[in-house]
């Protein structure tokens, strides 16, 4: 299995192709690599990537079609994968004796 088709195992929306390797790029990896378990926080990062922009981008309406995605599914999936590697998400307090 390529990082790359790991990477589609595990995405719960279609991403361009493009896009993913774009983010493969920005990343280092290389989406063609065959695809180890010591690689898993670099795709990991790639995923986080991807699903960064699946939630910023804005829903569709055209006619009586209205494609959106569970926004709120996707951010806690993020802040899942990112505290598996010790990463405190964007937003998420890490010490409540600080907050503001």
């Amino acid at each position: 299995m390529t990082n790359k088709e790991a990477l589609l195992s595990m995405l719960p929306v279609k991403v361009n192709d493009d896009l993913i390797t774009k983010t493969f790029n920005e990343q280092d990896m290389n989406e063609g690599d065959t695809y180890s378990p010591d690689d898993e926080k670099d795709l990991d990062m790639v995923y986080v990537e991807l699903l960064n922009f699946v939630i910023n981008k804005p829903d569709i309406s055209e006619g009586g079609l209205n494609v959106k995605v569970n926004r709120g599914l996707l951010l806690r999936e993020k802040d899942r994968v990112l505290k598996k590697h010790g990463i405190v998400g964007e937003g998420n307090i890490s010490n409540g004796t600080y907050k503001w």
